[in-house]
């Protein structure tokens, strides 16, 4: 980076006389910004779930069915988008996923259309081989994870699920379609409606982890600008005026190596730093006491110590140090006490200080009376974990208390009022007594389609179905207890084999048999409640039954093992989705945190770099004037002098800390004028306070210096707060001992 060469002579040079960097809180780590743009784990995590499970299953029923055995457009498009879609889901390409899922989705939706069309229209249709109502569930859950909205759930379940049920086999209006396409409701409704609440709830863990990371880095970015201004401004005062005044009197060379030291900044890097709470305490009791000598004190201090940041123990020091002052500038000899109080288990600091004065309306107070305003209210409350508050009235003395609090405590407690899995996916809307008795009606209606050459059987059956329903609704969290869990198991196997007993025969359209579908839909139900490996399971066990009564002489095709075991592909992605969930959710409080860390470490990165390349470019720039050709030994000694004039002023005078104003007090002292300025408004190192009689002030202070002469002295100050004078201005002439003063209020 080239640095300017600036003269102070040089009227083209205006900004040798520019005001020393200090903080500016609108600085966002540009490296932050990407990384909340590249954010939103938990959404694509959820989404690379239902890819993974949803094309796992559908792929893998697609081979079953043989349907990928015959290349076709159609054959190509259904197998290739599907293929598609798990490879980008287990490779996590994140800008590919959602259009693939849309396109997969869609894909599926334009078959069923066009083979509904064509079955319509001619009778029968070409893409019957595709058997499109057996997996429709899967495609329709695909597309509405990519699009989590009531839209897609009615294009999914709608023109997708229905459709492709009510046309599967072609086209018959009576009773068993109608069973068959409420079933194809009841399967994809709830998993689609699952879906899209887990999209949503995870788009909301996005934004507040997003949120949280966001308040991390800006909080980062402010208390490192407050850590390396302070810093900034030590080292020009210990090392920069050191090396200046040395120069002046001739003990150091003034050359470009001495020039460079002043300038190198090694002591400005940031360095967390900590401070232990009895450090503290004894620092705000010291503060108090020389302040108020007869405060009483109370102090509360627990057996385990912890630490606190530099910047709030030093703010709230500052603070109880001004409410002291107060009372021994506004109450003097009035009876106060102080308590202070630490927690360890939740980290905080507890100050109060109490007098018994006279008190007053806190309302009145002058806008221009900073000390309650700034020092006490208006630091402590823009502390990171700090807290405030000043109660007065006339007649009832005055209470200031503060407080700091870790912050990590407040941002533990915002994630713990994350709403649990069983609120946020939707399961206390679908585990409930009305789907259930739908659900039990769906298995109803799939009995009658076919003859019970038992009936009593039959009836046994629907009512190990009724009790294991109920037991499935039991529990008010997203996992069923173990307990419920193996009672519903027991239900499914018990429904299984009084439903094999009731003796109905097969039918050659769908469901071929009612047990089947009915016992497959339970054990989905049950994965579901984050019990995978039991739904699983009941389904084997569903099969052993079948095949021990196939070896009695049942003669159903569907209780072969070899027909009844693919089935479980039917039930993997119900059991796929809770299992890689629950991986998902308990890192997420992990992951923010994790972000957390990360956003702070690359705002203080980006911060010290920024802020330390700005004023070590500053510094060269204004020191290097001292090196320009034509200079000699006496005019550098001198320029040495005005600089370290110039940098004290700076220092502690930042309300006259304006390019104007240095570029006339460096002029006329350079003509042997007398300038003192005193800012005891804002502080030493502070930031300068804003208020309307500082610009008359300054304007006055300019005019003054513009008729000065060689002799003339000056001096400039502003109060600090509480003063019934703001600031004012005294000139002493050469030869004179006559003193003009001004005053502003």
């Amino acid at each position: 980076m080239s640095k300017k060469q600036f003269s102070p002579d040089d009227k083209a040079s205006a900004e040798f006389f520019d005001a020393v960097p200090r903080r500016q809180y609108e600085l966002i780590a540009p490296q932050v910004h990407d990384y909340l743009e590249a954010s939103g784990e938990a959404t694509n995590s959820l989404r690379r779930i239902v890819a993974f499970g949803g094309g796992l299953s559908w792929l893998l029923l697609l081979i079953e069915a043989g349907i990928l055995s015959s290349f076709s457009v159609a054959n190509i498009l259904l197998g290739g988008s599907v293929f598609i879609v798990l490879v980008v889901g287990i490779f996590n390409f994140k800008k590919a996923l959602v259009p693939t899922m849309t396109a997969a989705g869609g894909i599926f939706i334009v078959l069923v259309l066009l083979h509904t069309v064509q079955t319509v229209m001619y009778g029968h249709s070409n893409l019957s081989e595709l058997r499109l109502g057996d997996y429709a569930a899967l495609p329709a859950a695909i597309f509405v994870a990519a699009r989590p909205r009531w839209t897609s759930i009615s294009i999914s379940v709608l023109g997708g699920s229905m459709l492709s049920a009510a046309f599967n086999y072609g086209f018959n209006w009576d009773f068993s379609l109608l069973v068959e396409m409420t079933n194809a409701v009841v399967i994809t409704l709830p998993l689609c409606y699952v879906v899209m609440r887990m999209l949503k709830t995870a788009q909301q863990i996005d934004h507040g982890a997003q949120q949280t990371i966001r308040n991390a880095e800006v909080l980062a970015t402010q208390t490192a600008l407050v850590e390396l201004e302070a810093r900034f401004l030590s080292f020009i005062h210990d090392k920069v005026l050191a090396q200046l005044n040395a120069m002046r009197r001739g003990t150091i060379a003034i050359n470009a190596e001495t020039i460079a030291q002043s300038y190198s900044l090694e002591d400005v890097h940031l360095l967390h730093r900590l401070r232990a709470v009895d450090g503290v305490v004894s620092e705000i009791l010291n503060a108090a006491r020389e302040e108020y000598p007869a405060i009483s004190v109370e102090v509360d201090f627990p057996t385990r110590g912890f630490d606190i940041p530099a910047e709030a123990a030093s703010a709230l020091v500052d603070a109880i140090r001004q409410a002291a002052k107060n009372i021994a500038l506004h109450a003097p000899g009035v009876s106060a006490e102080l308590r202070i109080k630490a927690n360890w288990e939740t980290e905080a600091l507890f100050v109060k200080i109490k007098d018994h004065g006279s008190g007053f309306v806190l309302a009145d107070i002058p806008s221009h009376r900073a000390g309650i305003s700034l020092s006490i209210l208006g630091r402590i409350n823009q502390l990171a974990g700090g807290f405030a508050t000043v109660t007065t009235a006339p007649g009832h003395g005055t209470e200031v208390d503060v407080q700091w609090k870790a912050l990590q405590d407040t941002e533990n407690n915002q994630l713990d009022e994350i709403p649990s899995i069983y609120q946020t996916m939707g399961y206390a809307e679908l585990y409930r007594p009305l789907p259930a008795l739908i659900v039990w009606f769906l298995i109803l209606g799939i009995s009658l389609l076919v003859d019970h050459a038992h009936p009593w059987f039959w009836i046994a059956g629907l009512a190990a179905a009724a009790i294991t329903l109920v037991v499935l609704i039991e529990d008010e969290t997203a996992r069923l207890s173990l307990r419920n869990s193996m009672l519903v198991v027991l239900g499914i196997w018990s429904f299984y084999a009084l439903a094999i007993s009731s003796g109905a025969e097969d039918i050659s359209r769908w469901p071929v048999n009612w047990f089947i579908p009915s016992a497959t839909l339970m054990c989905v139900l049950l994965s579901v409640r984050f019990q995978p490996l039991m739904g699983l399971g009941s389904w084997l066990g569903c099969v052993l039954i079948g095949q021990v009564f196939s070896s009695f002489g049942w003669a159903s095709t569907q209780l072969i093992w070899t027909a009844s075991l693919p089935l479980i592909l039917a039930i993997l992605p119900g059991a796929l989705l809770p299992m890689l969930v629950r991986k998902v959710s308990a890192g997420l409080p992990l992951l923010i945190t994790t972000g957390r860390i990360r956003a702070a470490r690359r705002a203080l990165s980006a911060v010290e770099k920024e802020f330390i390349e700005t004023t070590r470019t500053w510094l060269e720039e204004r020191l290097g004037f001292l090196l320009v050709p034509g200079l000699n030994e006496a005019d550098q000694k001198t320029g040495a002098l005005l600089m370290e004039l110039r940098l004290r002023d700076a220092l502690r005078s930042p309300l006259f800390d304006q390019p104007a104003i240095t570029a006339a007090v460096w002029q006329v002292r350079k003509r042997g004028v007398q300038v003192s300025l005193l800012d005891d408004l804002s502080g030493n190192g502070g930031s300068p306070v804003q208020d309307a009689r500082i610009d008359t002030l300054q304007e006055k202070l300019l005019r003054a210096l513009d008729e000065l002469k060689q002799g003339d002295a000056i001096t400039v100050r502003v109060f600090p707060p509480g003063r019934s004078t703001f600031g004012l201005m005294r000139i002493t002439k050469a030869g004179s001992e006559q003193v003009e003063v001004e005053r502003f209020y």
